[in-house]
């Protein structure tokens, strides 16, 4: 992937992920704010893409490459995750559906997005998905 290719989506990223944390800085003042069922209830319903579906077989090694980092960030199990991360995960499994998405979740996105960035097929067919659209006030009662 080019410099400057990765630059545009580098900026186009942030201020997705900047747009997403203020969305759910405002949304926290409402009642659309996403759950945990809502988070949830779009994943089940969204395709999300492995490494091995990019059609650049030279790009293919790159996504993996990325996707282990990014899990690392921000996998409950992994000695590096990053603290948002970790917060994040005990919150998921000690709440019920219906309590809303907390702000460790969106930390631990921002956390990542630097690793999920690297890789253009990655960040498009997996991260945004599960960690930014999934995560918008829009998928509520979906």
């Amino acid at each position: 992937m080019t410099q400057k290719t990765i630059i545009p989506l580098a900026i186009i990223s942030f201020l997705a992920l900047g747009s997403l944390l203020l969305i759910n800085k405002k949304s926290s003042l409402k009642s659309d704010q996403p759950t945990i069922y809502d988070w949830q209830s779009c994943l089940q319903k969204t395709v999300l893409s492995s490494c091995d579906q990019d059609d650049d077989p030279l790009d293919i090694d790159d996504c993996n490459a990325v996707a282990t980092a990014s899990s690392s960030c921000n996998s409950e199990s992994s000695p590096t995750a990053s603290q948002s991360c970790t917060h994040w995960w005990y919150y998921f499994e000690t709440s019920q559906g219906s309590d809303p998405l907390p702000d460790s979740f969106y930390e631990c996105a921002s956390d990542c997005l630097t690793f999920a960035q690297q890789n253009n097929f990655y960040y498009q067919h997996f991260f945004s998905l599960m960690w930014i659209n999934c995560a918008l006030p829009t998928h509520h009662s979906d």
